[in-house]
């Protein structure tokens, strides 16, 4: 049969690598990708995953759409304009007639149950950190960071392949056939994990099927080894990504590709002081930053000064304006936003609740470790805030659905009526109104 114009959504990532199709991300980081593509061509692709959405998945004909609200959950990155844009899309190319906005932290609120958190969003691309008071976003909270869980498979791959024959080589030596974001991803989920400080590292041994449509199917067995701790310790330490977005990424290609023809993580500073050094142990993170780096020298070798305090990271109390390091240390990014609020009380309160949200944050061990980053920082900071909670799986919910199921609870209650935005309304009194109708700041 003929191959269809147009693929959408999760059938993209089961594509072979010699489809006869070009991958197009509409989304970037968060934001519309209006720095590759034109507005129009963005606008087209917006309307074909809505359209695909609507009549594969949900099933209803476009007869139908005039009598539902559209709910929206509204990643925090996109500004006025970029909500503009969907809302063309919303109501001049799908006809719908209402609208409801909100944001997508304050959804999963409600989907854990709590009217209350400091919400921590590790999405793939991008993680997001607010703080949510009664069902609101506080302004002053809100911190965007640019890495998430494909710059994790990205650091794990690159250690699977620059590693030390102890350590991270593979019993099998062809790697080459991890070119693929699903392998990677499928790897990462299932032997990553975070460890406390001084337990034994064990010895992981995992194996991959490799399909090809022209060749038989191929199982790649290999030792893992400390790249399983290392890789997702860099959501702490954001240093083991590389610091720029020169290196190819980990998106499925049409052609042959090698995710890593660059080196990257070559600057081997403070990598050797991490808190992963610590349970690992400094020479072998030692010998996998020279690896990375062929101009180390031989002094490389010998034991290992501390940076001096001037290159030391060090956590500063946050200014009162919105400005941050977009690769700031994930925990030091929701410090800040506690800080953030006004109010001591508050701040102690949402200390003790702190929501994982997102499908990159699904870690074992992750939430004993981001209580034992923050514990170390926020009580000396917060006053009354002794203690510090991070709750992930609220009411056994997977942390990816918490933003739908809070969307669901929110859309059965009478509270959203008064909010509601319709086609009327926008047409008459253009983008102003959503400073009015939108429950979340813009």
């Amino acid at each position: 049969s003929p191959a269809p114009p147009r693929v959408i959504g999760e059938q993209v990532m089961r594509l072979p690598n010699d489809a006869p199709y070009k991958i197009f991300h509409p989304i970037r980081r968060g934001k519309l990708n209006i720095k590759e593509y034109s507005i129009q061509t963005v606008r087209g692709a917006l309307y074909d995953i809505f359209n695909h959405a609507l009549t594969q998945h949900l099933e209803m004909t476009k007869e139908q759409w005039k009598k539902h609200v559209l709910m929206i959950g509204v990643p925090a990155r996109l500004n006025l304009r970029e909500i503009s844009i969907i809302l063309s899309i919303v109501f001049d190319d799908l006809g719908f007639d209402k609208v409801f906005l909100q944001s997508e932290a304050v959804l999963a609120c409600f989907g854990a149950g709590v009217s209350s958190a400091c919400v921590v969003d590790v999405g793939a691309s991008k993680t997001h950190v607010c703080c949510v008071v009664d069902g609101m976003v506080m302004p002053r909270t809100e911190i965007s960071l640019d890495y998430g869980g494909d710059d994790i498979d990205q650091t794990l791959l690159w250690l699977l392949r620059s590693g030390t024959d102890h350590h991270f080589a593979p019993t099998s030596r062809d790697l080459s056939t991890i070119t693929s974001q699903n392998q990677v991803r499928a790897i990462k989920e299932k032997v990553c994990f975070f460890s406390d400080l001084g337990t034994e590292l064990p010895v992981q041994d995992t194996q991959i099927l490799v399909h090809r449509r022209t060749h038989p199917t191929r199982i790649h067995r290999f030792n893992i080894g400390a790249a399983a701790l290392i890789a997702p310790q860099a959501l702490f330490e954001p240093n083991l990504f590389e610091p720029n977005e020169s290196y190819p990424t980990l998106e499925p290609s049409m052609d042959s590709f090698d995710p890593l023809g660059e080196v990257f993580l070559s600057d081997s500073g403070y990598f050797k002081y991490t808190r992963a050094a610590r349970v690992v142990g400094i020479d072998l993170l030692e010998s996998a930053s020279r690896k990375g780096n062929p101009k180390s020298s031989d002094k490389s070798k010998s034991t290992p000064v501390p940076p001096s305090p001037a290159n030391r990271p060090t956590f500063q109390a946050p200014l009162p304006v919105v400005s941050h390091d977009p690769r700031m240390p994930l925990h030091q990014a929701i410090t800040e936003s506690i800080l953030g609020l006004h109010s001591q009380d508050l701040k102690a309160k949402l200390a003790k609740q702190v929501l994982l949200v997102g499908g990159s944050c699904m870690f074992k061990g992750i939430v004993d470790a981001m209580e034992e980053e923050l514990v170390a920082i926020i009580p000396y900071k917060v006053s009354g805030a002794n203690t510090v909670n991070v709750i992930m799986n609220p009411k056994n919910v997977d942390p990816k659905d918490l933003s739908w199921k809070g969307a669901c609870i929110l859309s059965h209650g009478d509270t959203i009526r008064d909010q509601l935005l319709s086609k009327k309304e926008y047409v008459t009194n253009g983008i102003s109104i959503l400073r009015e109708k939108a429950a979340f700041p813009i």
